[in-house]
Order: structure tokens, then C-alpha cells, then sequence
């Protein structure tokens, strides 16, 4: 055998898996959780031969590099620590939140841009992606045109495109429980005014609880959380938001460990997506710089106790 014929053997069984994923997302990411020998969930997950260099993958990640350049755009939301600045700073510079490994859980994607984009730049054989939207497929065509080529293009690719999901009720959707590496929620909105503060304190208190449920319980695991600078967003409180959701011992299960400028540059091909739809951002004259201009990206990982009891 060739070493080319012996390097396609081997990418072959994976692409297969993610077939199968479409059917079975749980095992799918079981097959392609980031672990060598043994999951640090409660559940042993044991990688075959051909799949055990997508193991390392995930550890392979360099050593951010000290910029000497003043951190920019946009500042840390108050009430940040140092400690997470210091990590704000040196993730920027790593360029990037996402590594080849992950297994995403994308929430309220729009058209699919995002999801797109990321597969573009990690590529299919670095990642497995869920992508979900909360409209049904016939609403989604409407809203946004382009919307089902691009869930083609996810498809194609061996990743996964569910419709109908609310954010708000992830903790019943017992398929995605303990799957993923990251949870990721870009610019949250009920699609109302953005003065509703309440509101939209609640889907972000029901989103943390319900992503909590979905992360793979490894001390790595994360949720992401991007929102525009300024008011009305500032009232919605994203950092107190994840500290109301409480474990069973009345404790946070979620603690930000660090916020980042949200970098379009690093997802070409990116486009937000207003949630009422392209025909009524069209006419109001919204672009995407109305959204992503000093935006930032929260990330949170599981308590240090709240991890302990997931794993036991």
C-alpha cells in the first residue's frame, strides 16, 4: 500500500463516523472526544488506532506568545479580576479560542456563517460540529436565503445541522448531555427590544444552566458567550447571569474565566444575523459593524466543584 493510499485508509473511518453522527450525535462524539487512552467523564471512551492522532490534537496547542502591543479592541467588562485579564490578553495573542480537537455545540447560528466559517479554518478533519438554529427549516429559508447552501456545505462536510432547538431548553435535550468541548452562543437576542432587560436575563440564566448540561465535565470544557458593548447589553449582566446558575449544593456552576474581543477577522466569511431576519435588517439599515464593533466573547468553564461531582 502506498503512502497515499495508506493516509486516505485511515481519514476514511472518520468521515464514516460523521456520517453516522447525523443519525447519533452521542456517538459520534464519543468516537471523537479529545482523549488518548480513557474520557475524563464518568464514562471510559476508547479511541481506535486510526483515530488517536485527533487525540493530541487538542495538546498540541503552542504557548501563547507575550505581544508586546497594547491590548485592543474594546475593554474587559468591569468587574473582571486580573487573573482573567492576564488570560483575556494571552488568548487574543494565541489567536483564537478554537482548536483542532473541539467538539462544538453552535446555539442559535442564523444562516449558518459562523459554523461555516470555523469549519473552514480548523477544517473537517479537526473538528465535529453541531450547528442549531431554533427556527424549523421552512421558517430558516425564509428569514435567510442563503441559509440552507450553507447547511449543505456543514453537511457535506460530516457535520451535523438540527433545527428546532431553543437555547433556552438545552438541559432536556438529553442528546447533547456531557458531549462538548465548547458551547458557544454569539449574540444572544430575543428578537424584541433590547431594553427588555429581564427577558433577556432569563434566556441568558436558562442558556447557562442548559449549557452546563451539555459540556463534556473536563476542566478544559467551555462556554462562549458573545455580546456588543454598551447599553442595553451591559444591563443584561452576562458575568452575573452565570453566577445565579446554581448547583445542587447552591453554588455557581459556571465562573468566567476570561473575555476577549470578539475578532470577526479571525471567521472570513462571517455575517450576523439579525434574529427577525434579513428582509427586516434590510430595512432598518442594520449591519454587521452595528453588532460586532467592540464586541467581546465571555468564556466560562465549570466550577472546580461543580466539575468534581459531574465526574463522580
Amino acid at each position: 500500500m502506498s503512502r497515499g493510499q495508506g493516509q486516505q485508509a485511515n481519514r476514511a473511518p472518520l468521515g464514516k463516523l460523521r456520517r453516522k453522527g447525523k443519525q447519533d450525535v452521542r456517538k459520534a462524539v464519543e468516537v471523537l472526544k479529545t482523549r488518548t487512552g480513557t474520557s475524563t467523564s464518568a464514562k471510559k471512551v476508547f479511541l481506535p488506532p486510526e483515530l488517536a492522532g485527533l487525540s493530541a490534537l487538542r495538546h498540541q496547542r503552542p504557548p501563547p506568545k507575550q505581544s508586546k502591543r497594547k491590548q485592543q479592541p474594546g475593554r474587559p467588562e468591569k468587574g473582571l479580576s486580573t487573573e482573567v485579564i492576564k488570560k483575556s490578553a494571552a488568548d487574543s495573542a494565541a489567536g483564537g479560542l478554537y482548536v483542532k480537537g473541539d467538539v462544538v455545540l453552535l446555539i442559535g447560528e442564523g444562516d449558518f456563517s459562523f459554523a461555516l466559517a470555523l469549519l473552514k479554518r480548523l477544517g473537517s478533519e479537526g473538528i465535529y460540529m453541531v450547528a442549531t438554529v431554533l427556527d424549523t427549516a421552512k421558517e430558516l429559508k425564509k428569514k435567510y436565503p442563503e441559509a440552507q447552501a450553507k447547511a449543505k456545505q456543514l453537511v457535506a462536510a460530516g457535520m451535523d445541522v438540527k433545527y428546532g432547538v431553543d437555547g433556552r431548553k438545552l438541559k432536556e435535550n438529553l442528546e447533547f448531555s456531557g458531549s462538548f468541548t465548547k458551547v458557544v452562543f454569539n449574540f444572544p437576542h430575543l428578537g424584541t427590544d433590547g431594553a427588555d432587560v429581564g427577558g433577556h436575563q432569563e434566556l441568558l440564566r436558562d442558556f447557562f444552566v442548559g449549557a452546563a448540561s451539555c459540556l463534556e465535565p473536563a476542566a478544559e470544557s467551555e462556554v462562549h458567550v458573545s455580546l456588543r458593548g454598551g447599553q442595553p447589553y451591559d444591563s443584561w449582566q452576562v458575568l452575573q447571569m452565570a453566577k445565579a446558575t446554581q448547583g445542587q449544593d447552591g453554588l455557581p456552576l459556571m465562573r468566567c474565566d476570561r473575555s476577549v474581543p470578539f475578532c470577526a477577522e479571525h471567521f472570513p466569511g462571517y455575517g450576523h444575523c439579525r434574529t427577525r431576519g434579513d428582509a427586516y435588517a434590510a430595512a432598518r439599515g442594520f449591519t454587521d459593524k452595528n453588532v460586532v464593533s467592540g464586541a467581546r466573547t465571555h468564556v466560562f468553564k465549570l466550577r472546580t466543584e461543580a466539575l468534581r461531582k459531574l465526574k463522580t
